[in-house]
C-alpha cells in the first residue's frame, strides 16, 4: 500500500511536470501538454503524497510502538527472572537448628526475610520506573497495584511473626506463620505474565 502510493503520487507529478505520454502501471497514457491538464495532475499526485505521508507515519508509530513493547517486555522478562532466583534462595545455615525436629531460629529467619524482601521490592521499583509504553499502561498499572497489595501482605505477615512468633519453631509448623495467600500469588503471577506476554511466575 505503502509503496503503491508513493509510485503513483511520483508518476502523476513527472507526468505533470512532462507533460507528455507514458506508460505508467502498464498503461499507456497520453497526456496532452495542456496546462489545465498538468495542474490537474500534480494536484492528483499532491493528494497521492499525502496519502502516502499518512500511511508512511502511521506504520512508522505501529513499528515505533512494537519495539517500544519488545524492548520493555524483554526488561519484564529479566526482572521475573531474578525474582525466581531470589526465591529459590535457601535459608542460609544460621537459620536452622539442627535436631530432631528441625527447627528454625526466628531472629535469623526474620533478617534473612527482611534482607530478601528488599531486594525483591528493589527489583520491582527498577522495573516500575523505567518508561512504559502508553499501550502497556494499563497492566503495569494493574501489575504495580497488585504487587504493592502483595508487599503490603508480606509486611504485615513479618510484623506478626515478629510479634508472636516464639524463638524457634519447628521447620514442619513454619507454615503456620509464613500466611501466604495463593489467590494473591496467582493473581500476581497472571499480572506479570500479562505485562511480559509469556509465562513470568516468579512464585512458582
Amino acid at each position: 500500500m505503502e509503496t503503491t502510493l508513493f509510485s503513483a503520487a511520483l508518476g502523476c507529478l513527472l507526468l505533470a511536470l512532462v507533460g507528455v505520454a507514458a506508460s505508467f502501471f502498464g498503461a499507456d497514457l497520453k497526456v496532452a501538454p495542456k496546462p489545465w491538464q498538468r495542474i490537474l495532475l500534480g494536484l492528483v499526485g499532491i493528494a497521492l503524497g499525502i496519502g502516502w505521508w499518512v500511511v508512511h507515519s502511521d506504520n512508522a508509530r505501529k513499528e515505533a510502538t512494537k519495539a517500544a513493547e519488545a524492548a520493555y517486555r524483554q526488561q519484564v522478562v529479566a526482572t521475573c527472572n531474578r525474582l525466581t532466583e531470589l526465591n529459590k534462595q535457601q535459608w542460609s545455615a544460621d537459620v536452622i537448628l539442627a535436631g530432631v525436629p528441625m527447627k528454625v531460629r526466628k531472629s535469623a529467619l526474620l533478617r534473612e526475610m527482611k534482607t530478601k524482601y528488599a531486594r525483591i521490592k528493589s527489583e520491582h521499583e527498577l522495573l516500575w520506573q523505567r518508561p512504559v509504553p502508553p499501550s502497556l499502561a494499563d497492566k503495569q498499572a494493574r501489575a504495580k497495584d497488585i504487587t504493592t497489595r502483595q508487599f503490603a501482605h508480606a509486611d504485615e505477615a513479618i510484623a506478626r511473626m515478629e510479634k508472636r512468633m516464639p524463638a524457634t519453631v519447628p521447620m514442619d509448623r513454619l507454615g503456620e506463620w509464613s500466611d501466604v495467600d495463593p489467590a494473591m500469588q496467582a493473581e500476581y503471577n497472571a499480572a506479570l505474565s500479562a505485562l511480559a506476554d509469556q509465562n513470568c511466575a516468579p512464585n512458582g
